[in-house]
């Protein structure tokens, strides 16, 4: 779908909606944790470089790579539902 048909159907405000409001939550979590001390290189890799990256190595990279090799669909699914929280359990030491 076009941009100009995406505008005359009313998808616009829908599809940038969610956007601005995840730019208008980091920006206000952004301001909080400058005033609080804490610097804002270290909200932007909490709030947006760490997800990027689990949504490349987890989803783009993992469960595309089993999707292809695994059938059902679902267990490539539960494989890399149990990678991700396997994943942060020995991040925070609970592995």
């Amino acid at each position: 779908m076009s941009g100009q048909a995406l505008i005359a159907a009313g998808g616009w405000r829908r599809t940038t909606w969610p956007l601005a409001t995840a730019l208008l939550v980091l920006l206000a979590i952004g301001a909080a944790a400058t005033a609080a001390g804490v610097g804002v290189p270290r909200v932007w890799v909490l709030l947006v470089v760490a997800p990027l990256l689990e949504e490349a190595v987890f989803r783009a990279g993992l469960q595309d790579f089993l999707l292809r090799r695994t059938r059902p669909a679902w267990r490539a699914n539960l494989l890399t539902a149990l990678a991700f929280g396997l994943a942060h359990a020995a991040l925070r030491g609970d592995a």
